[in-house]
């Protein structure tokens, strides 16, 4: 699997360390693996992630104005960026991961994986959810989310929900994998497919 779930869920866990534990020990037994060479054809070779958004679009989808833009990068060929906030948790972003080539066969051993463990993901969402409920009803329904996952229709060649709301979204061999991060906000599947969107229409 990519290494941007691991990164951002470690982030996360300042804000939810109890949601974020658990999810973590769902994902730790491996699974996807990103492979250099991955099939399908189309979609240009990404080098900076950073160039597929801009900060007034972020700002305009999510509401809130960026004040840091970062590049990443974990793995070669897997440009990343970051665009952050302020927040009352500390800092709130939208991430994004791009894998081309070798995208397609990311996506697919990771939806695999992680729609394979759609059910004991819920469970411990369920279970999440009910810590976060004496705090606030909306943060609970937050935290609940963040371990929903399934298909998404209408991006791309193909798109999935997985835990932490990250979205991953197939175009020929190229994947992105984007997220945003604010547990409190409960539009955040609509925001990020707004975004994704504006992603898909650069590559």
């Amino acid at each position: 699997m990519a290494s941007l779930m691991a990164i951002r869920h470690a982030r996360a866990a300042a804000v939810v360390p109890f949601t974020i534990a658990l999810l973590l020990g769902a994902c730790s037994g491996g699974g996807g693996g990103s492979s250099p060479g991955g099939g399908g054809g189309g979609g240009a070779t990404v080098t900076d992630a950073c160039a597929l958004l801009t900060a007034a679009e972020v700002q305009t989808t999510v509401g809130h104005p960026v004040a840091t833009t970062e590049p990443f990068q974990n793995q070669p060929g897997q440009p990343g960026c970051t665009w952050s906030w302020p927040s009352d948790t500390g800092t709130d972003d939208v991430s994004l991961q791009v894998v081309s080539p070798g995208g397609k066969a990311d996506y697919d051993s990771t939806r695999s994986f992680l729609i394979g463990f759609a059910g004991g993901l819920q469970s411990l969402g369920a279970a999440a959810a009910s810590e976060a409920a004496p705090l606030s009803s909306s943060l609970a329904e937050g935290v609940g989310n963040l371990f929903a996952t399934g298909d998404v229709a209408g991006l791309g060649d193909a798109a999935f929900m997985g835990p932490g709301q990250t979205l991953y979204v197939l175009k020929g061999d190229t994947e992105i994998q984007l997220q945003l991060l604010d547990v409190s906000d409960t539009g955040i599947m609509d925001k990020t497919t707004q975004l994704a969107k504006i992603i898909l229409g650069r590559l």
